[in-house]
């Protein structure tokens, strides 16, 4: 079974089809023109690769031909060589397609350079009223209304400012000293937020990822890793989803932000009375990470909304329901395995 982003390609493709279009154009794009410093692969998911093959296989689409031509974006050769073989499945001269590619090219670096504008006057107008949280995860997660339940919205509705995450200058650091294999694109993305993250105590992430998710059965984990002793809130999306479920654990994680300003300010006015000694307030500091886990419980994993999958055995019919018990699936974990 695919991830829920490859899913929908078909329903998108479905909508284009009522459109009555001439051609489908779905090219497996294997990687993109540019590796983050220090990595040299940045490779997309096989999923993303293969959906122009999958939908093809999977829908009638009568008279309407899918283009699924591979485009080798990093290597200026193989590069070439793609949009030829394009410009013959487009029916057009080469020259032309070679234009068309070097203005689209000037045209998507000219967008990331107003993200990273955007992003730093989004950054120096931050204050202590909002609390900032950045959307770490694919695209295709945290900047589609759908398949996120509308989170940008729902947090702004909470008092919180969302912030994408390629508003922060990922393309800027290097994590190949921790992790000099990262050869997945977005991953390599993901843990460069995740470093300026951990920088910046201003900012706080929500995690988007989809069940079933190969490339962050991994990523997740170096996440993980790198914010150890920064909360910050899982949410795993499928089709059985629900917007109840994001609200209510944004929320709780929201509150434990509050909540963790407050033992801090705690702390600070009741220092140790000797030497080694500690407060209850410092001793809940000094955890080496709290992550607070939300998503749908799949294969009984913890991550219960009460969407009835294997959760734990709670079989819930939806989001909340549990409340009595817990408002989010919280763990806290030490280094150590404890």
């Amino acid at each position: 079974e695919t991830c829920y982003p490859a899913k929908l390609a078909y329903g998108h493709v479905v909508e284009l089809l009522e459109k009555d279009v001439d051609v489908l154009f779905m090219p497996a794009v294997i990687n993109r023109d540019e590796a983050s410093p220090g990595q040299t692969e940045n490779t997309y998911c096989v999923f993303i690769r293969a959906a122009g093959n999958m939908v093809a296989a999977g829908i009638d689409t009568g008279d309407v031909k899918v283009i699924t031509t591979p485009l080798h974006l990093q290597w200026e050769e193989m590069r070439r060589q793609d949009l030829r073989v394009l410009a013959q499945e487009l029916g057009v001269p080469y020259k032309r397609m070679a234009r068309a590619d070097a203005a689209g090219h000037d045209a998507q670096h000219a967008f990331y350079a107003d993200l990273r504008t955007r992003g730093r006057e989004a950054l120096a107008q931050l204050d202590d009223k909002h609390p900032a949280i950045v959307l770490v995860g694919r695209p295709y997660n945290t900047t589609d209304p759908g398949v996120s339940q509308n989170l940008p919205y729902e947090l702004r509705k909470l008092g919180a400012l969302p912030i994408p995450m390629d508003f922060l200058p990922v393309a800027e650091v290097d994590v190949s000293d921790e992790y000099s294999g990262m050869f997945w694109r977005c991953g390599q993305d993901i843990l460069a937020a995740a470093a300026l993250i951990r920088q910046d105590a201003r900012l706080h992430a929500i995690y988007v990822t989809s069940f079933n998710c190969g490339p962050d059965s991994f990523i997740l984990s170096y996440f993980r890793r790198m914010m150890t002793g920064t909360p910050f809130l899982e949410l795993e999306v499928d089709d059985h989803t629900g917007e109840a479920g994001i609200v209510t654990r944004c929320e709780a994680f929201l509150e434990s932000l509050q909540t963790s300003q407050w033992v801090a300010a705690s702390a600070a006015r009741n220092a140790p009375v000797a030497a080694g000694s500690h407060t209850r307030a410092q001793a809940i500091l000094d955890l080496p990470e709290l992550t607070l886990y939300a998503g749908n419980g799949h294969n009984g994993n913890g991550h219960g909304n009460g969407n009835g999958h294997k959760d734990n055995g709670r079989n819930g019919a939806g989001a909340g329901q549990d409340a009595g018990v817990d408002k989010v699936s919280a763990a806290v974990r030490r280094q150590g395995g404890e």
